[in-house]
């Protein structure tokens, strides 16, 4: 057994305990740490006589939860409270429908338990992330998964065609979904670099290298435009708010030459060759300028399928109205490279209605909590929250050109808004 492999299983088991003695939300953390190791698919883990980590890992969740369920105060944290939950509700029962109109029938049905899986599991992790202690340790086990993968990327090396392999995670192990999750760190790195500890400031630093450089490996287009709006976002905030901590404007100079210096020493050739691609509208295939085509094909496969192609609906139809000339590489299927026509085309006009409005109601919430953070004079809480609405902003932009509806990073960061809504706002009038 290797090394890394005695670390992560004495990392795991030490987790699980913690979560039956010391708090459920420990369980969450690990569940984190799993999802973007991926063990089972990791050649260190050859050796480990067990498998199966992320269903050990929910069953202690949800074990340690019904033991100290009294310590979360139901009627404080209840999931129906949230402006989220009815949408939630009628997208998944939305889901479930499709499945008598779906393509394959056998795999929307298989989607559609994972998909309820992953919102149960995000119900119970939203009743034990109940303080933003908790929350924060949440932030920082997504950090740590993510640097991982950007030391998995420097470790295997890009191909003859300048890309990753599949080094993702547990259910998005290929290179674009992969790199469009990393990009969720983004924002939380330049927050705790800039109100952390001097420890907090080195290990940010530290991961924030590994992770950008990682990305650059990836050569992902759809992330590079994805960090570049969350970080310039973030940032943007800090020069502009009048929301401000003494020589704000000056650490947000420093930090934006660190990262122009970062991205200096990391960048190469490859990097900046493929990124050039997004300005080259000339060649569909090398620009990336077919997905629109793809995008479009949508509205025609919903002519045959008004409720909804089901999971996998479009790639299976692909053949029958995408072009010809746009399977390269002896490809038989094409996706359709978006998570809002995915989205349509899954679950059709009004399951696209509902996720819009998790979207919508996740966005307002995060700028209601900004908005009571500047009320109460709160500057932590206030970039807290930017940092969440950067990240959100970030990997929607990133999804808008790769598959990502049922990705679970996603649905991770509606997660910590629904936690630190429940936290600094339900609560509060709850308790009244």
């Amino acid at each position: 057994m290797s090394k890394f492999a005695l670390l992560f299983a004495s990392v795991y088991f030490s987790g699980l305990i913690a979560s039956l003695f010391k708090g459920a939300h420990w369980a969450f953390y690990i569940y984190q740490l799993v999802y973007f190791l991926n063990p089972e698919k990791r050649w260190w883990s050859a050796g480990m006589p067990f498998s199966r980590y992320s269903l050990i890992t929910v069953v202690f969740l949800f074990t340690a939860y019904i033991l100290q369920r009294k310590k979360f105060h139901y009627h404080l944290n209840e999931v129906r409270k949230l402006p989220q939950f009815k949408w939630i509700i009628m997208l998944l029962i939305t889901y479930g429908l499709v499945y008598f109109s779906a393509v394959s029938r056998e795999l929307h049905y298989a989607a559609m338990i994972e998909y309820i899986k992953l919102f149960i599991v995000i119900g119970v992790a939203y009743k034990v992330l109940d303080t933003r202690e908790k929350l924060e340790y949440s932030i920082h086990a997504m950090i740590v998964g993510i640097a991982y993968l950007g030391f998995v990327t420097y470790s295997m090396g890009r191909d003859e065609f300048g890309r990753i392999g599949r080094f993702g995670m547990i259910d998005a192990p290929d290179a674009n979904v992969a790199a469009a999750a990393m990009i969720a760190s983004l924002p939380f790195l330049i927050f705790y670099f800039w109100r952390g500890s001097l420890r907090t400031k080195i290990i940010m630093t530290l991961f924030g290298a590994i992770i950008v450089n990682g990305l650059v490996l990836a050569n992902s287009r759809g992330a590079f435009v994805g960090g570049g709006i969350a970080s310039v976002y973030f940032i943007w905030e800090m020069l502009r708010s009048k929301f401000k901590v003494r020589f704000q404007r000056i650490i947000t100079v420093f930090l934006i030459l660190c990262g122009l210096v970062s991205l200096s020493v990391v960048v190469d050739a490859s990097f900046l060759e493929r990124m050039s691609t997004l300005s080259d509208v000339s060649d569909g295939r090398k620009s990336g300028s077919s997905r629109v085509t793809f995008w479009i094909l949508t509205f025609d496969v919903l002519k045959e399928y008004p409720f909804g192609t089901g999971a996998s609906g479009y790639e299976l139809l692909s053949p029958n109205y995408v072009p010809a000339e746009y399977f390269d590489r002896g490809k038989s299927v094409k996706a359709v490279h978006s998570i809002w026509f995915q989205a349509l085309a899954e679950v059709s006009y009004v399951g696209f209605f509902f996720f819009m409005m998790i979207i919508y109601t996740t966005y307002r919430s995060l700028k209601q909590l900004r908005r009571h953070y500047w009320e109460i004079k709160d500057v932590y809480g206030y970039y807290f929250t930017h940092a969440i609405l950067s990240s959100y902003i970030g990997v929607l932009a990133a999804s808008s050109f790769i598959n990502q509806f049922r990705t679970q990073i996603v649905y991770w960061l509606i997660l910590f808004t629904a936690c630190l809504f429940n936290i600094a706002i339900l609560k509060k009038k709850n308790s009244a």
